[in-house]
């Protein structure tokens, strides 16, 4: 029933339809001027559809363009996430390596140091030691000096003891044997025996020596040996046709007792040098002869030397620094040294005569006195027709010019 009823609704329903169709169809067909402009809306409406299908198209290829950038851009974001995580864990990794190389590192600062310091307590604890040791051998340096000081004194003072008494009897003897010359003629004819063998002294004085050589100190023997071989004075420089003779002159000269320089008396005579070497300011002379007398005692030089040397920073050669051996004259038994150190106003080359001082304390004549005071330096120049001195002597070799 409601089979047949609804076929029958659709059958009614396709016959209206038909009809509004051909109603319609007329009408467009009687209005042609409608159908034109419905014809053209259609195309502008396919237009429009199609350019928005177009547009559409156009949106959808943009979208997925942008969609794809997006999923590009959202794959190079995580991409580069990815590099920064990786660069982070990087740079964690190697600060966590940095971390432990310093804390390594600054743990073997801290050994190193450790090490250091106890070394430095060991260098420490060693130096103290030394330092300790050193003052308990400074300190027993010190008692032996003090023990060789107090020695050396005693000993000093006996020896300047045996000065003292040698010195009174060779007193003793001259002025007896000056007692026994019975005439002033017996005095004058000892007088000129004596002028005439002052030359000779030295080369007598020097024999004397060698025959006692057993019994001198090993600084006189050297010296003795250097003058037997031609070594005192060292080489010398061939000569001119003249020869320069120096001679000084005590004038007043002052001598004090080294021990009690209270004791003064005076020292007087005169040494005669000939030139041995000479260079453009340097001057060697050599010792021919003398005859001092100090306290009353006459002495003869056995050999001897003298330098020329500055007494300033400007170099001018205006000193002279001498050493000499001395004997007495009268008992030929107390040997002794003497130096002396002369000062002049002018180079002692430019010297024809001139007033020159010596020098105290460094003047002296061995412990027994000191000297200063005033002499006279003279130059004399003859031709070399007769060489010099037999004696040969070295201005550079071992003799000391200061005390022994």
């Amino acid at each position: 029933m409601k089979t047949n009823f609804i076929l029958s609704y659709t059958f009614c329903s396709i016959l209206l339809l038909g009809i509004f169709g051909l109603f319609y169809g007329d009408a467009f067909a009687q209005n042609p001027s409608l159908n034109d402009d419905d014809s053209k809306a259609e195309e502008r409406q396919k237009e429009l559809e199609q350019k928005k299908a177009e547009q559409k198209e156009k949106a959808e290829e943009r979208q997925k363009e942008l969609e794809q950038k997006k999923a590009e851009q959202k794959e190079k974001a995580e991409e580069r996430q990815k590099e920064l995580e990786q660069k982070k864990a990087e740079q964690k990794e190697k600060a966590e390596e940095r971390q432990k190389e310093l804390e390594q590192k600054k743990a073997e600062q801290k050994e190193k140091a450790e090490e250091r310091q106890k070394e430095l307590e060991q260098k420490k604890a060693e130096q103290k030691e030394k330092a300790e040791e050193r003052q308990k051998e400074l300190e027993q340096k010190k008692a032996e000096l003090v023990t060789n000081r107090e020695n050396l004194e005693a000993k000093q003072s006996k020896k300047f003891q045996q000065y003292e008494e040698k010195l009174k009897e060779i007193k003793e003897k001259s002025q007896n044997k000056i007692k026994e010359n019975i005439s002033s003629d017996e005095i004058s004819l000892k007088s000129k025996q004596i002028e005439e063998q002052i030359i000779k002294k030295s080369e007598e004085i020097q024999q004397r020596l060698a025959e006692k050589s057993d019994k001198l100190d090993s600084r006189i023997k050297n010296i003795l040996d250097k003058i037997n071989d031609g070594q005192y004075m060292g080489v010398k420089t061939p000569t001119k046709d003249y020869t320069e003779t120096f001679e000084l002159t005590f004038d007043s000269v002052d001598a004090s007792q080294v021990s009690n320089q209270s004791q003064m008396s005076t020292l007087t005579g005169k040494m005669s040098f000939t030139l041995y070497d000479k260079s453009k300011s340097d001057l060697k002379l050599e010792l021919n002869e003398c005859n001092i007398v100090v306290d009353e005692i006459n002495y003869n030089c056995g050999f001897g030397k003298a330098r020329t040397v500055s007494s300033g920073q400007s170099g001018a050669k205006d000193s002279l620094v001498i050493m000499a051996f001395l004997e007495d004259g009268v008992l030929e038994e107390l040997h002794t040294t003497m130096k002396l150190f002369v000062n002049a106003n002018i180079p002692i080359n430019n010297i024809d005569q001139s007033q020159v001082s010596i020098i105290g304390p460094q003047s002296k004549i061995s412990n027994l006195w000191i000297l200063n005071g005033n002499a006279t330096l003279t130059k004399l120049t003859s031709e070399n027709t007769v060489s010099g001195n037999n004696i040969t002597t070295s201005l550079e070799e071992g003799m000391s010019f200061g005390d022994k």
